[in-house]
């Protein structure tokens, strides 16, 4: 396993008094808003686990607003931020009445879409979407026509993409100091969509996109979010992607082998701190309007990427992307 340094320090306050402050707004406060911030083992592997983690830390955004439906939600994160913050139930309300520079979505997938198009018609310009941005490809192609007609932007939190030290790993492989990518193996766990496409998008910013699918074997798959094996082919590499039937915990892995030396990266290795380089992301979109890692664009590519591979383990074939 390699090692490549945090690019800041953990716990370091980011920005200062005279940058300019975005106003930002959560809708739902479940696990990746606040609540991973409560559990011991995560804590011990991510230095920010959740939105709130990076809100409180960095001054050039000021969180004004917050919404769930759950009372009990509410309530505990109540007692996590400033009395400044206001809480609603409705986040129509919130909307109509807080002036918001950026709107973070972290509600259940299936709503992704209902809750984007709402904030868009409400004049929300930058939305922070929890991944997969939608349940669908077709979703997706409704998003950016609703994107377009109120001339939105989204980025989607694929924090592996944004960390400081995957983007030093990725010039590492761009300058082909360990050789050529010749094979990877990805191991993973938690769903096709909620997990995979994570490492999906991630190793199509290291080696490009992914433009042929076909699966290990062919099976019916009930569930909603399978975790599905299956080869992904792009120009001049193969990947093979493990699903892996894990109750422990979510599986993140891969194994790459070049033509010079072999690499493994385990687990949350680019996820330390890579909530911190969201934001980074984020701020300088809205500031500079500097593309984001993980725009709509190269998101619907990673769950199109997904869709196929569930596809292909339906029916046996393999399938262009």
């Amino acid at each position: 396993m390699i090692h490549i340094p945090c690019s800041a320090a953990a716990g370091q306050m980011i920005g200062n008094s005279n940058m300019k402050k975005i106003r930002t707004a959560i809708i739902g406060l479940g696990n990746i808003a606040h609540g991973y911030d409560d559990i011991a083992s995560v804590k011990k592997r991510l230095t920010y686990p959740t939105h709130v983690s990076v809100l409180k830390q960095d001054k050039r955004f000021v969180l004004v607003a917050a919404s769930d439906a759950s009372a009990r939600q509410r309530d505990i994160f109540k007692k996590k931020v400033s009395k400044e913050v206001v809480l609603y139930a409705d986040y129509r309300a919130m909307l109509n009445k807080e002036k918001i520079d950026l709107m973070v979505v972290a509600v259940p997938t299936d709503l992704h879409l209902k809750v984007c198009s709402v904030a868009l018609a409400a004049g929300i310009k930058y939305i922070l979407c929890e991944k997969p941005m939608v349940s669908t490809v077709a979703e997706a192609k409704k998003l950016l026509a609703l994107v377009k007609r109120y001339a939105g932007h989204i980025m989607v939190n694929y924090q592996r993409s944004y960390s400081a030290d995957t983007q030093k790993f990725m010039s590492v492989v761009e300058k082909k100091k360990r050789g050529r990518l010749v094979f990877a193996t990805v191991q993973y766990s938690g769903g096709i969509f909620n997990t995979a496409t994570h490492m999906i998008h991630l190793v199509e910013k290291m080696f490009g996109p992914i433009q042929k699918i076909c699966s290990i074997a062919a099976s019916v798959c009930e569930q909603r979010d399978p975790n599905i094996s299956f080869t992904a082919f792009g120009r001049g590499f193969e990947i093979v992607f493990k699903g892996i039937n894990n109750s422990v915990g979510q599986i993140f892995e891969i194994d790459m082998q070049f033509t010079k030396k072999n690499i493994t990266l385990h687990g949350d290795f680019f996820a330390q701190t890579s909530m911190r380089d969201v934001y980074e992301s984020a701020y300088q979109f809205i500031t500079r309007r500097k593309k984001p890692v993980a725009d709509m664009f190269s998101s619907v590519h990673a769950l199109a990427v997904a869709e196929k591979a569930l596809a292909s383990a339906k029916n046996g074939k393999t399938i262009i992307i």
